[in-house]
């Protein structure tokens, strides 16, 4: 197998001068719950279990309640932080969109994943 050939068949490539909005906080949005909901839930848990993993207006909060701030305030976080990190690509995406186009490679939806 050569450089040039891609790892998944059927890779496709297209140029864009910018992402739509939408698509582009439902990409931000996904990706942060998928890495920091279960990191979340992990804080909760080991506050459950006495750790000084959570705080709640300066103070630290075991036991159930620490459990149950950690699961109420993850959407929170991860709501804010998605918000911040979609304004910043959004901007630097339609910035270099306007200097050259940008190519993005992508699978199209029928392709069935490869088995690894």
């Amino acid at each position: 197998m050569n450089e040039n050939t891609p790892l998944v068949p059927n890779v496709r490539v297209i140029l864009l001068r910018r992402i739509k909005a939408g698509s582009l906080l439902k990409l931000v949005l996904l990706a942060n719950t998928v890495v920091f909901l279960p990191l979340m839930l992990c804080f909760g848990v080991l506050a459950f279990f006495g750790a000084k993993t959570v705080s709640l207006s300066g103070e630290y909060v075991t036991g159930v309640k620490g459990l149950v701030t950690a699961l109420l305030l993850a959407p929170f976080f991860i709501l804010f932080l998605s918000l911040f990190a979609w304004v910043a690509a959004y901007l630097g995406i339609r910035l270099l969109g306007y200097l050259r186009p940008i190519q993005l490679e992508y699978v199209p939806a029928e392709q069935k994943p490869a088995a690894p």
